[in-house]
């Protein structure tokens, strides 16, 4: 029992330093990549929802049921970003770091970007577990380790995605089995 006990933590730890490092290393544009350190959503007039994740530098499109569609790379220097949708229907994000604010259009292709002052990433924040479309159909990320993504009127969950990636989705859970793992193979270590 020790030796499956010894396997299984080092297998989280594995798991946990790969998810950490690959980061979106290992995704390409057909994987859906787990929503770690969301940064913001976005909702077309097709109802296709952009979820935009920090951790891996993408933005994911899912269409209307949920379906994962695709995702693409963005350039956030590493840090924080915010999204908004533009009145023409473009994803704008706009980073911390970099100062600079992006217009891709909903296919992933940068239409436009530009740098821009310090203040001008305050100015663009807004709640980013909400989103609310022009004919008021709201939209709302509830959980806060485990993430789904829920139309709010009607009430549907749209988003939910499976428990492996919800599990390995960085950069928190990935922490936790990585800590988890070492702390499973200190206490068989210590008992021996």
């Amino acid at each position: 029992m020790k030796k499956i006990i010894s396997v299984f933590s080092n297998i989280l730890a594995i798991v946990g330093v790969i998810g950490f490092w690959s980061g979106s290393y290992f995704y390409n544009e057909n994987t859906e990549i787990p929503l770690g350190d969301i940064k913001g959503f976005v909702v077309d007039k097709e109802n296709n929802i952009y979820v935009g994740s920090g951790f891996y530098e993408k933005v994911q499109v899912y269409d209307e049921d949920g379906n994962f569609l695709k995702n693409w790379d963005l350039e956030a220097y590493g840090g924080t970003f915010t999204m908004n949708l533009t009145e023409h229907e473009e994803i704008l994000i706009t980073t911390a770091r970099g100062n600079e604010q992006i217009w891709f259009n909903k296919n992933g292709r940068i239409l436009s970007q530009k740098k821009i002052g310090n203040g001008t990433y305050e100015e663009s924040k807004r709640d980013w577990r909400t989103f609310t479309t022009k004919e008021n159909v709201q939209y709302e990320i509830k959980g806060t380790i485990f993430h789904e993504l829920v139309r709010l009127n009607p009430k549907k969950t749209i988003i939910n995605q499976n428990l492996f990636l919800q599990i390995i989705k960085g950069p928190f859970n990935i922490w936790l089995l990585i800590v988890i793992g070492g702390i499973i193979s200190y206490l068989l270590k210590v008992k021996k």
